[in-house]
């Protein structure tokens, strides 16, 4: 069976049901097989909170990132995998989806570790060099880009033929050009978040709501390692005020929608 086939016939029916008491008897004797996940994971129909969850969710991670090679390729990326799983499912539920859930996956899972390379690994010049060889989407780029970045861009490059693979069975590969255009978006993104942090650039916040939802939850860790402006820090800074008192604006100014 497919890994990420497997990942999704797991994690499917935890979305809605509560742990089986023979949860823990059945994961005591399971291989790292996909065989046998396959059958722990129609057994135990878990929810998320559950510490037989966390058991089978760290085998799913090991067999997966194992093929990907997480740790020693991107030391730097956060560990999602099953995570980027349960966003898929949310998009696409039903059982007629598993193709659509598998290449969102990836495709989450590729965007969490470029995030992270963008947001708090690469200097800005590798990035530049990393954003136009993304543009260009060709193996000929290769050289272009920095030893370490070379794995991810070949992930990057193998997900876009898969995909247009996949979708010519269908009829509908002229996706995949409108992809690559919404890649290229978010990549730019990325590099112009980096760009701010090295002109030390505090952008304006208009219209970005999600902006403030976003610093609530990360802003501490974000200013643990150097990272552009939070909302939270400025108004912490600008008001002397106190953590909780720019959480309220924040929420305020969320509810309102008024930035």
């Amino acid at each position: 069976m497919n890994q990420l086939a497997m990942v999704d016939t797991i994690t499917r029916p935890l979305a809605n049901y509560h742990s089986s008491v023979w949860g823990n008897y059945f994961l005591s004797f399971t291989q790292l097989t996909c065989l046998y996940l396959h059958e722990v994971g129609i057994r135990c129909t878990l929810p998320t909170p559950d510490p037989i969850y966390e058991k089978l969710k760290e085998k799913v991670r090991q067999m997966w990132w194992k093929d990907l090679d997480h740790s020693n390729k991107y030391p730097y990326a956060r560990d999602k995998l099953v995570e980027c799983n349960f966003w898929a499912m949310g998009l696409y539920f039903g059982p007629q989806y598993i193709c659509a859930r598998r290449m969102i996956t990836k495709l989450i899972v590729i965007i969490t570790i470029t995030d992270d390379l963008y947001d708090a690994y690469a200097t800005y010049d590798e990035l530049v060099s990393y954003t136009d060889a993304i543009e260009r989407c060709d193996i000929s780029a290769m050289d272009s880009i920095m030893m370490y970045m070379r794995p991810l861009y070949q992930v990057f490059i193998d997900y876009f033929d898969e995909t247009e693979e996949e979708l010519t069975k269908d009829g509908k590969v002229d996706y995949v050009y409108y992809a690559k255009i919404e890649t290229n978006k978010w990549i730019r993104s990325y590099l112009k978040e980096a760009e701010w942090l090295k002109d030390d650039i505090i952008p304006k916040s208009s219209s970005l709501i999600n902006r403030l939802k976003d610093d609530i939850i990360g802003h501490e860790h974000e200013q643990q390692r150097e990272h552009g402006a939070s909302f939270i820090e400025c108004y912490m800074k600008e008001y002397r005020a106190s953590k909780q008192e720019a959480y309220a604006e924040a929420r305020k100014m969320q509810m309102h929608g008024k930035i």
